[in-house]
């Protein structure tokens, strides 16, 4: 339905004025032009309203996506000042400094340990390479002397007994390496973190 054309034929109003009941239509019309100019102040109001709420939106919620991110954050931070902070460096130096101390020193003689154990098991690699050499040619030269094929077989067992030692021997320095090797790795961190924690 069209406003204008409702404005235009209103209905009678059932309210007295001075006692007496006065029809809209008989008195002068000159109040729907200001009732028009009522209807457009209250659209530019509602308008104006409008656009002051946009804006207020727009202003309150631009940086809803960069605050989401920093209320989700687990991380806490502190901020102290330089003095606390040497104090606090200086305490944890004195309650982890001995234990990395002996921490390290136990880490050095267990891969000198290792290192030595190395060195034995590498001599005793080659005495049996050697005597399996030896043994070898003599059995060789035994059997063949004396065409003992129960000898030569017997000498065929301890050979290969001789090799499956040989392999255990090498798979156990091939152990002692790696932990030789772990304890290395495990030494440089320690001297990292505490390299680290003195620089602060």
């Amino acid at each position: 339905m069209d406003i204008r054309r409702s404005l235009a034929q209103p209905r009678q109003s059932v309210f007295s004025a001075g006692g007496s009941v006065v029809p809209l239509n008989e008195g002068p019309a000159s109040h729907l032009s200001y009732l028009n100019a009522t209807v457009q102040m209250v659209a530019r109001c509602s308008a104006t309203l409008g656009e002051i709420a946009e804006e207020q939106k727009l202003e309150g919620t631009h940086d809803l996506e960069r605050m989401m991110r920093i209320v989700e954050n687990q991380r806490l931070f502190v901020l102290i000042d330089e003095p606390q902070l040497k104090t606090a460096q200086n305490q944890l130096e004195d309650e982890i400094g001995p234990q990395l101390n002996t921490l390290l020193e136990r880490a050095e003689k267990a891969i000198e340990a290792l290192d030595a154990k190395e060195q034995s098991l590498l001599s005793r690699i080659s005495a049996v390479k050697s005597s399996q050499a030896a043994a070898a040619a003599k059995a060789s030269a035994a059997a063949t002397k004396r065409g003992d094929a129960r000898r030569l077989q017997l000498l065929q067992t301890r050979r290969e007994r001789a090799e499956r030692e040989l392999e255990e021997v090498e798979a156990e320095t091939r152990k002692m390496a790696s932990y030789a090797t772990s304890f290395e790795i495990i030494t440089h961190s320690s001297y990292l973190q505490e390299a680290e924690i003195m620089k602060g």
